[in-house]
């Protein structure tokens, strides 16, 4: 056989050989539309619906109602929507946005939950233990009203939102990954006319930076939670002009019939239950790793009571006498949260989140952030801190968490400052793409 001959019959076995082999990244022979990558940020939930790319799920647990969200499991993503609560709920958990959702019983929840007194804004973890608060806005919304509230999760830092700033910024490790979507009761018309609009105007969206520093870092009790004092605007001294117009508006109703001789339940019969409670005590505040099994939870605090600017204060002395964790951050926050950091002994509560995630929560410095989401990936897929969240990692779309791990390589690259942490950051994150998941 010739030398031509034979180059050509084995170039032909070789074309074979490519054409009839099992491609690398499709085992079972399929390229299928589940195997294609599409728009997962900045996109509608309705359009990801439209290409298959949602799932509905119906709870028969009074306490989880109903959510759509995506099929496939993201980590770090934001989930926006326009929230527009036409009842009173005490539970966050009833409308809003959802993220790294596991199933019906677990997953983190930002929502609204107006019949609460100053605290009607909040983030929830879910598990089939417990609803745990992972804090709350101290702040008293209209019934019948509407909020753009969104949910961004980056590593193990949570930040809600509500109208377009951050309100809330917590740190959890339960959840590494699932899906993303938006929350809803559906008992009612008015919650049925809710969920409609929730859901239609919700948008997947890249995760956000910015937060404010912390005023003060606080250690609460688990069971008591911060302290409260709940008072009925009509029969305080409390300012009125202080008050949001609804609730003026509510006090003045209710002041002149009583002058008119109505009771209290005449009242509720002619207008429904008037919003007259406020707690003077409340502030705005995000839980750090906060564990069930714990008597005492690490807390951040970003914002004073509304009404009364002596109400950090006071729950700064009410931890004290306690004999609990104090430290104002207001000042130098950095050289705080480095001080707090060795006081907190992290290493005896069981903290999977490391001091980056304590550095960023107190302080907002986006640089920190990277860092921590960086040791987030790096404890999980290269260390192996935890079976259960490598496993919801690898739920992931490859494509998907390849190009979140090189966004975080090319956000670290670009920081200037902390050098020496950054080049450490750069290295671990090479590691990771390297050695891959």
């Amino acid at each position: 056989m010739s030398a031509g001959l034979t180059f050509a019959l084995q170039a032909l076995k070789k074309l074979f050989r490519h054409r009839t082999a099992t491609p690398i990244d499709h085992p079972d022979r399929s390229i299928t539309r589940e195997k294609l990558e599409y728009p997962t940020e900045n996109v509608e939930l309705v359009y990801l619906t439209a290409i298959g790319k949602t799932k509905s799920y119906a709870a028969e647990n009074e306490h989880h109602k109903s959510f759509v969200a995506t099929v496939d499991w993201f980590t770090d993503k934001a989930i926006d929507a326009w929230c527009h609560s036409t009842t009173k709920s005490d539970a966050y958990y009833k409308i809003g946005v959802v993220g790294r959702i596991q199933d019906a019983d677990n997953l983190y929840c930002a929502g609204l939950a107006l019949a609460r007194a100053t605290a009607d804004y909040g983030l929830v973890r879910i598990t089939p233990a417990a609803i745990d608060p992972l804090g709350y806005e101290a702040v008293d919304l209209a019934e019948d009203s509407t909020h753009h509230i969104r949910l961004s999760i980056i590593g193990s830092t949570l930040k809600a939102y509500r109208g377009g700033v951050v309100k809330i910024t917590a740190t959890d490790t339960t959840f590494a990954a699932g899906g993303f979507g938006v929350k809803f009761a559906t008992s009612s018309y008015y919650y049925t006319y809710d969920c409609g609009f929730v859901y239609a105007t919700a948008k997947l969206l890249p995760p956000s930076s910015p937060h404010p520093p912390a005023l003060a870092v606080l250690e609460i009790e688990r069971e008591e939670g911060f302290k409260s004092r709940v008072v009925n605007i009509t029969q305080s001294n409390i300012d009125l002009s202080k008050l949001p117009p609804h609730m003026q508006r509510d006090a003045k109703r209710y002041q002149i019939l009583k002058q008119k001789g109505f009771t209290d339940e005449e009242i509720e019969l002619i207008f429904g239950p008037l919003d007259i409670f406020i707690d003077t005590e409340t502030v705005t505040w995000g839980a750090f790793e906060p564990r069930q099994e714990e008597p005492t939870i690490v807390v951040t605090v970003f914002g004073n009571n509304p009404y009364n600017d002596k109400a950090l204060e006071r729950q700064i002395e009410a931890c004290r006498r306690k004999g609990l964790l104090v430290k104002r951050t207001a000042k130098n926050p950095l050289e705080k949260a480095k001080e707090l950091w060795k006081e907190i002994k992290p290493e005896a509560r069981n903290w999977i989140a490391g001091k980056d995630n304590f550095f960023y929560q107190v302080t907002g410095i986006e640089a920190f952030e990277i860092f921590a989401a960086i040791d987030f990936y790096y404890g999980i897929l290269i260390e192996g801190v935890s079976k259960r969240l490598k496993q919801q990692i690898k739920r992931v779309p490859e494509w998907e968490l390849r190009r979140i791990i090189k966004e975080l390589e090319a956000r670290c690259a670009a920081i200037n400052v902390f050098k020496e942490r950054r080049d450490k950051h750069l290295k671990r994150i090479k590691e990771i793409i390297s050695r891959g998941w």
